[in-house]
């Protein structure tokens, strides 16, 4: 088996990160930083990155560099607070089971590499800790490293239902759906909370039970 784990919202609290973490860096409340994203990167499909966010006040270049140096500096100490509870311990577990675990990520890629780069687990940054590491700007479907994968037993972990339903596609029969519960999940009911239920949905009577994993199980 492959497992292939998405961050955000996924191992990452990204609603937390984003309200304990973006908007105090960017001086603004949590609902003021909530609107300029909603307005300035969600509408127009714009992948949000720090970077962007910064020109948008017409910093210099060199104060822009500063600022992200000091964003970098402080989540190579704290990014880890804001993983979801037992992140660590399932990865772990996931680690044993999986032929290969994979970290994928979608969005801005400076900002993903910047996220993955202050990422540990188990005093081990994510280079040393993951097999493969995928980040994507565009499609994760059509990304060549996951079509590589199509027609291998692919166990997926992900919080957008409808990003998973093109993965599992491109995948094959073979993929199974674990689709934590966030705001991408479009209310799938057999979305789960957390990571928690990760070992009771590898168990094989579990499985032999509910295929196939098209959707959600």
């Amino acid at each position: 088996m492959i497992t292939i784990s998405d961050l955000d919202y996924t191992l990452l609290d990204s609603s937390r990160f984003k309200k304990e973490c973006l908007a105090p860096f960017f001086d603004m409340t949590a609902r003021a930083w909530e609107d300029q994203y909603e307005q300035n990167f969600k509408k127009p499909r714009i992948n949000y990155s720090p970077r962007k966010q910064l020109e948008r006040l017409s910093l210099s270049d060199d104060e822009i560099t500063d600022r992200l140096a000091e964003l970098k500096k402080y989540l190579n100490q704290e990014f880890n607070r804001f993983l979801f509870p037992r992140v660590e311990e399932t990865l772990d577990y996931l680690k044993a089971k999986s032929e290969k675990l994979i970290l994928a990520s979608f969005g801005d890629l400076e900002w993903q590499r910047l996220k993955v780069d202050c990422m540990r687990v188990n005093q081990q940054t994510a280079t040393q800790y993951f097999d493969q590491i995928i980040l994507e700007d565009k499609d994760k479907a059509g990304n060549e490293a996951i079509r590589s994968l199509k027609g291998r037993e692919v166990l997926l972990i992900n919080d957008k239902y409808n990003e998973s339903q093109e993965l599992l596609k491109t995948f094959g029969e073979s993929a199974r759906l674990y689709l934590v519960k966030g705001p991408y999940s479009d209310g799938e009911q057999g979305a789960h909370d957390d990571l928690s239920e990760i070992k009771k949905f590898l168990e094989p009577e579990f499985i032999k039970e509910h295929k196939p994993f098209r959707r959600v199980a």
